[in-house]
């Protein structure tokens, strides 16, 4: 019944292992600077042990002045923000 749900499928070159995906939300785990905390990391990478296929992360500023929606909302509007986003990213990598 569920067999295609299962399936792998293909964005574009990249191929993803199922069908399972989790939609973007706001969790206001990350720092007041936008940057990824542990909490935020820990909470993607169960979803990612869980099976999930794709994960699109939640709003992400690129703007400080009148991009933050919420308090502790991830950013991309400074260098300092890369790394962190550089580690999280590659760690849910490894487990999709």
């Amino acid at each position: 019944m569920y067999d295609l749900l299962f399936s792998p499928m293909k964005i574009g070159n990249v191929e993803i292992k199922n069908r399972i995906v989790m939609t973007a939300a706001e969790f206001s785990l990350g720092e007041p600077s936008g940057k990824v905390t542990p909490r935020l990391s820990d909470y993607y990478e169960e979803r990612a042990k869980g099976g999930v296929g794709l994960i699109i992360p939640g709003i992400c500023r690129v703007n400080d002045m009148a991009g933050a929606a919420t308090y502790t909302q991830l950013a991309m509007s400074h260098d300092y923000h890369i790394e962190p986003m550089r580690e999280m990213v590659n760690k849910l990598h490894s487990l999709i």
